[in-house]
């Protein structure tokens, strides 16, 4: 009888073990979606739209859109002539470890994914077709 409540008791701890174990691999398919672009700093970025201040669009070099969301508020972004895409690493990575700098005010990216489709916004021109 002893034996069988051990048992038991063993299997529900072990049991219990590998549910905590198993939970970072479903905190990293959470992240799976996290998106990254190459080499800003050589074009990899070919434009971007925002008509927020805590968000922005970003069009890389291959005409794919990015939501890019901020930390919080990025104050005077959604009327911004120009923002420098600050990349995470050396190679030229953006992706949520990444800044951005709009006409001086640096604000922390939060998360980068990517979208289907060209964003609806108002305030910033579609670009000419370069092709």
């Amino acid at each position: 009888m002893k034996n069988t409540l051990f048992a038991t008791l063993a299997a529900a701890v072990m049991a219990g073990g590998f549910a905590v174990t198993a939970t970072p691999a479903a905190a990293q398919n959470m992240r799976a979606s996290e998106a990254r672009i190459p080499f800003v700093q050589y074009g990899g970025i070919r434009d971007w739209r925002t008509d927020r201040d805590d968000s922005l669009f970003v069009q890389d070099g291959y005409r794919h859109w990015y939501r890019v969301q901020l930390m919080g508020p990025c104050v005077g972004l959604e009327f911004a002539s120009r923002v420098r895409f600050l990349p995470s690493d050396g190679a030229g990575t953006f992706d949520r470890f990444s800044w951005i700098n709009a006409d001086g005010a640096r604000c922390k990216v939060q998360s980068v994914q990517q979208i289907r489709g060209e964003p609806d916004v108002r305030n910033h021109p579609r670009p000419r077709d370069r092709s």
